[in-house]
């Protein structure tokens, strides 16, 4: 009778407890089911809904566009990119002289002439000089080699009044070309055509006489050094 009496007690306390578990699984499935159901609200100033309004407006005109983010940001990128090359330019900056230098000479101008300084083999005499020097051209090297220079000039120029000579240090040799410009009153971009050329807007007017131009050159010039300043 004793031991009827404990397995009863037994089957009724794991009952409890079955119910006690499943009563407690219920519980925390509703607490979940509530949980998420939940939505979470945050107060946000006039300012911060108006960006949020405006950039909800934006992303909607770009789908409509069939652009997306990273394709806006980078056309953007692009247009920046495009802007700044084209206010590059390969054009070299005058020297003190307001001409230029290449790989063989060195330059240097008024408004009315030229020199150009052209490298020479070291120890080279005028004997062994070709120089031919047209309106148009020149021509110059050694007897019997590739000329240094064959190239036609960046404008015309007045022969007659133009000259060469071999200048020394030592042993090293300089040909100099005095060039007289045909059309006066002009700044060279190069010497030659094709070879690298400065940019004439950074040249710098006062190193010529500004005293012997005619009136309109003159004023021209001296209009561009104050647009330069």
């Amino acid at each position: 009778m004793a031991l009827f009496k404990e397995d009863k007690l037994r089957e009724a306390a794991l009952a409890k407890k079955r119910d006690e578990e499943k009563l407690k699984a219920k519980k925390a499935e509703e607490e979940k089911k509530a949980k998420d159901s939940n939505t979470t609200c945050e107060e946000v100033t006039d300012e911060e809904a108006e960006k949020i309004m405006k950039e909800e407006a934006e992303r909607k005109a770009r789908l409509e566009k069939g652009e997306d983010h990273e394709t806006a940001v980078a056309n953007k990128e692009e247009k920046k990119d495009g802007e700044e090359g084209e206010t590059k330019s390969n054009k070299q900056q005058p020297n003190p002289g307001n001409g230029g230098t290449t790989d063989k000479y060195e330059w240097i101008q008024t408004l009315d002439d030229l020199t150009c300084f052209i490298r020479l083999p070291d120890g080279i005499t005028s004997k062994e000089l070709q120089v031919a020097m047209t309106n148009t051209r020149l021509k110059a090297g050694i007897k019997g080699q590739t000329p240094i220079i064959d190239a036609e000039f960046h404008k015309k120029i007045k022969c007659d009044d133009s000259m060469w000579s071999l200048e020394s240090d030592g042993i090293r040799r300089i040909l100099q070309l005095t060039i007289q410009k045909f059309e006066g009153q002009y700044w060279w971009h190069s010497v030659f055509v094709g070879d690298t050329e400065i940019d004439t807007q950074k040249v710098e007017p006062e190193n010529s006489k500004l005293s012997d131009l005619d009136l309109e050159t003159r004023s021209a010039v001296e209009k561009m050094m104050f647009d330069q300043n």
